[in-house]
């Protein structure tokens, strides 16, 4: 649902409020966070492992994921949606997924 009452784009306010009081949901097999400070050490982690992060530009230094655990982090309070954090609901594998919701 998308419209415009004097230059405002109603749909994306309608989902904004729905977006960010969502913090996690889970289906059968899978588990979904919000990207927050309890994953840093998982970033940290994941940002030094050259062979993931070759895919991502380069090793990355925990300085410099904290500052980008810190950019998304204020991009959800900012906007309502961001990076999820995903876990199979059988393990503890996890994976970074950028998700937009309401940019209509």
């Amino acid at each position: 649902m998308s419209g415009r009452i004097k230059g405002t784009d109603v749909g994306a306010e309608l989902l904004k409020p729905m977006a960010s009081s969502m913090e996690n949901f889970s289906t059968e097999s899978l588990t979904a966070e919000r990207l927050n400070e309890d994953h840093l050490s998982d970033l940290v982690a994941l940002h030094l492992d050259p062979e993931v992060s070759r895919y991502l530009g380069g090793v990355r230094s925990a300085e410099v994921t904290k500052t980008y655990l810190d950019v998304n982090i204020a991009h959800w309070d900012r906007h309502g949606f961001g990076l999820w954090v995903l876990a199979y609901a059988a393990s503890l594998v996890t994976y970074n997924v950028a998700v937009a919701l309401g940019a209509g």
